[in-house]
C-alpha cells in the first residue's frame, strides 16, 4: 500500500466517485479505535454471484484462497449448505438473491480514521487520480435517490402472534431463545449510491458495507461483528449483540436488564461452543462478558469472545462451524432455525447474512443487520426491503418485542428523511 497525501473524508470521495467506475465499500462512521477505524472504496476488477450453496462454496474457497482481497455478501440461506435440517421451507433467498455475491477489490482506497491518512494499493493508482481531479474541479456525482411506500410486510398481530408462538415453545422446553424478525418493504428510485451515502451519513455504523451488481445493491449499516480473523496469527474474534433499547432511553437500565442478560448470555454459550470446533483445545475464552455500546440510533449490549484456532482452517471451515451468526439465530442452533422456518413467511435473504472482507491475512464479517437490499425492475428503480426482529426468551411480551423491531427501522427512516432533505436542499 502507498500512502495518499489527501485532506478528503472518505463521504468526499464517495460524493465525487466517477458514475462510471464499479464501486464496492466497507465503511466504518464511529472512527472509535479498535472497532470502527477503517473504510475502504474499491472499484471491482470482477464480481462472482453464485445462485446455489454449492457454487457460493467454491466461490468463497477460491476467493479465500487466490491472494487477492475481496468483499463478499452471504445470504442466510447458505446456512442450509451446513445444517439442511434446519430449511425445510426456505432454501433459497427471495428475490432473486445471489447466495453469495464475491468483488475482487485489487484497486482500493483505505482510510484511517484514527490517523486521517490514506493508502492505495497500487492498482488504485489511476482511480485516485482521477477521483482528486473531480475534488479539484469540484466534479460531484450529484446522484439523487427517494425511499416511499415503506410498509411492513405482516400486520402487528401477526409478528406478536409468531412472538408468542416461540414463547410457548420456549416454555415447553423446545428451545431456548430464538430471534423472530419481520420484513418492511418499499418502493425506492434513483441512484443506490445516494442511498449509500445517506444511510452512512443516517446511520455511522461500525461495520457499514456496499455492494452493487446489475441486478441487486446492498447497503449494510451494521452495528456488530460477526467474527475477525486475523490469519496469519490464528485468532478469531467474535462479538454478539443482545439487548436493545432505543437511544433516547437510559442505557443503564438496559444493562440492569435481567431478560436481556438472558438473551446474551445464552448466544455466547452458543457461539463459544461454535468457535470451539475449530479452536485449538481449551483455546476459547469471554474476554468481556456484557457491556452497552451505544450507537447512532439505539444502545446494544454486547459480549467478546477470543479463540485461537487449529493450524489451517479454511474460510469455508470457519463458516461451517458458525454461520449463521448465532446471534441472529437462537439456542439451540438448529432447532431455533427450525422455528424460525417456520414461523417466518419468507425467505431473509442477505439480511442476517454476513457482508465484509477476505484477504490473505484477515477475514472482517459483519452481522447483517440494519441493511437495506434493493432489487432492481428497473433500470434506476425497484423494490426495498428491510428487516428487524429480536431475541425471544421465556420472559418477552410480544407487544415489547414489536416496539423493539421498530427502534431497529430508526435508521432506515432516518435515510429516507437524509434522501428527501437532500433533494429539497439541491432544488432550492
Amino acid at each position: 500500500m502507498q500512502s495518499l497525501h489527501w485532506k478528503f473524508t472518505p463521504e468526499t470521495v464517495l460524493a465525487h466517485w466517477p458514475r462510471q467506475r464499479a464501486l464496492a465499500a466497507l465503511a466504518t462512521g464511529t472512527a472509535d479505535g479498535r472497532w470502527g477505524r477503517w473504510t475502504v472504496l474499491a472499484e471491482p476488477s470482477r464480481v462472482v454471484t453464485a445462485m446455489t450453496a454449492e457454487d457460493a462454496l467454491r466461490a468463497i474457497d477460491a476467493a479465500s484462497t487466490d491472494g487477492a482481497t475481496w468483499i463478499a455478501a452471504l445470504s442466510y440461506e447458505l446456512g442450509g449448505a451446513f445444517e439442511p435440517r434446519a430449511y425445510p421451507r426456505h432454501r433459497a433467498p427471495a428475490d432473486g438473491w445471489p447466495m453469495a455475491t464475491l468483488a475482487c477489490c485489487e484497486a482500493r482506497l483505505l482510510y484511517d480514521h484514527e490517523s486521517q491518512t490514506w493508502q492505495m494499493s497500487e492498482q488504485a493508482a489511476g482511480l485516485a487520480a482521477e477521483i482528486h481531479d473531480r475534488v479539484q474541479r469540484g466534479e460531484r456525482d450529484e446522484c439523487r435517490a427517494a425511499i416511499s411506500g415503506l410498509e411492513p410486510d405482516i400486520t402487528r398481530a401477526e409478528f406478536e402472534a409468531m412472538v408468542a408462538r416461540a414463547v410457548e415453545l420456549i416454555h415447553a422446553g423446545d428451545i431456548f431463545q430464538a430471534n423472530i424478525t419481520q420484513r418492511f418493504s418499499a418502493q425506492w428510485q434513483g441512484s443506490p449510491r445516494a442511498i449509500l451515502r445517506a444511510a452512512m451519513h443516517a446511520g455511522r455504523p461500525r461495520y457499514g458495507a456496499y455492494l452493487e451488481t446489475k441486478s441487486h445493491a446492498l447497503v449494510s449499516m451494521s452495528p456488530e461483528l460477526f467474527v475477525e480473523i486475523d490469519r496469519v496469527a490464528g485468532r478469531a474474534i467474535t462479538r454478539p449483540i443482545k439487548g436493545t433499547r432505543a437511544f433516547h432511553e437510559d442505557p443503564r437500565e438496559l444493562l440492569a436488564s435481567s431478560k436481556d442478560a438472558a438473551e446474551l448470555h445464552m448466544i455466547v454459550d452458543l457461539m463459544r461452543n461454535d468457535l470451539g470446533r475449530i479452536a485449538l483445545p481449551g483455546g476459547v475464552r469471554v474476554t468481556a462478558s456484557r457491556k452497552v455500546e451505544s450507537h447512532e440510533t439505539v444502545h446494544h449490549c454486547v459480549a467478546e469472545i477470543e479463540a485461537m484456532l487449529r493450524p489451517n482452517i479454511s474460510v469455508v471451515e470457519m463458516l461451517r462451524a458458525t454461520f449463521p451468526p448465532g446471534s441472529i439465530t437462537g439456542a439451540p442452533k438448529v432447532r431455533a432455525m427450525q422455528v424460525i422456518d417456520e414461523l417466518e413467511p419468507v425467505a431473509r435473504g442477505p439480511y442476517c447474512g454476513t457482508v465484509g472482507l477476505i484477504s490473505p491475512t484477515a477475514v472482517t464479517l459483519n452481522v447483517a443487520i440494519r441493511t437495506i437490499a434493493l432489487h432492481h425492475t428497473h433500470a434506476d428503480s425497484g423494490t426495498l426491503r428491510y428487516s428487524a426482529g429480536c431475541g425471544i426468551v421465556a420472559e418477552s411480551q410480544p407487544r415489547h418485542e414489536y416496539e423493539e423491531s421498530l427502534h431497529k427501522c430508526a435508521v432506515l427512516l432516518r435515510t429516507a428523511h437524509a434522501l428527501t432533505a437532500s433533494v429539497g436542499a439541491q432544488d432550492s
